[in-house]
């Protein structure tokens, strides 16, 4: 595991927390290895683009915003498909993975 730099600060535009690793700090660097960048895509009053469908139609379903760290997984694993009955509310990613998991191990697969 690297070590903190604390020469060095993070090179993602606005972070003052010191470099981890590849000129980013922990948050950022656990981010980008997670999903290949370090972006954090902000939601003002639900609004959102079109990635974030799912999230509002979850929202509205559970009529309140979701829980800090949820994850929503699609039964049918067809990320196109945001209707409220395809959708499950995770209270996490390791929750998620498990689900992806089971259906694995029990050769669940709704892909073509």
């Amino acid at each position: 595991m690297p070590r903190i730099n604390y020469e060095t600060k993070c090179s993602v535009k606005g972070c003052h927390k010191y470099e981890h690793a590849k000129q980013m700090c922990q948050a950022h660097y656990r981010k980008f290895m997670r999903d290949g960048n370090f972006e954090y895509k902000r939601r003002l009053n639900g609004e959102g683009d079109a990635t974030d469908v799912h999230i509002r139609v979850a929202e509205k379903a559970l009529g309140k915003r979701l829980p800090k760290g949820a994850v929503i997984h699609h039964i049918d694993e067809d990320h196109s498909n945001n209707a409220p009955a395809n959708l499950v509310i995770c209270p996490n990613q390791s929750y998620h993975m498990t689900i992806h998991n089971r259906m694995r191990k029990l050769n669940i697969s709704f892909r073509r």
